[in-house]
């Protein structure tokens, strides 16, 4: 009978512990990245289209693919309206983009730093 509580025990904790981690990972992991693909999602159908100049480009380390993150900071310069300086995360496929280079980008007109760039 005490081996049978012990076991009982032990699978309840179990059972607990397991159901704090998923929830930790669905918070932290999960639901951040589901935020991002629908902020892209809406970028794609009602982002505002400008040109823009690569300012700088640096590699976050992070590999997808053999292809290296970059983040890329650039000076939007939109139809109407002010220009301004924000930045984005891609993956640079070609090597080509480089400090200067102009390109397209979507942005949010209420909240400049979601952009994207266009493809």
């Amino acid at each position: 009978m005490t081996l049978l509580t012990i076991n009982t025990q032990t699978i309840s904790i179990f059972v607990a512990l397991s159901m704090v981690l998923f929830s930790i990972i669905i918070t932290f992991v999960i639901a951040p990245r589901l935020k991002k693909i629908k902020a892209k999602k809406i970028l794609n159908h009602s982002g505002v289209e400008a040109d823009a100049i690569i300012l700088n480009i640096t590699q976050t380390g992070h590999y997808i693919n053999q292809l290296p993150e970059v983040k890329i900071q650039v000076q939007v310069q939109p139809d109407r309206g002010r220009n301004f300086i924000t930045e984005t995360l891609s993956f640079n496929e070609t090597g080509t983009m480089q400090a200067g280079s102009k390109i397209r980008v979507k942005y949010n007109p209420d909240n400049t730093k979601e952009i994207q760039l266009a493809r």
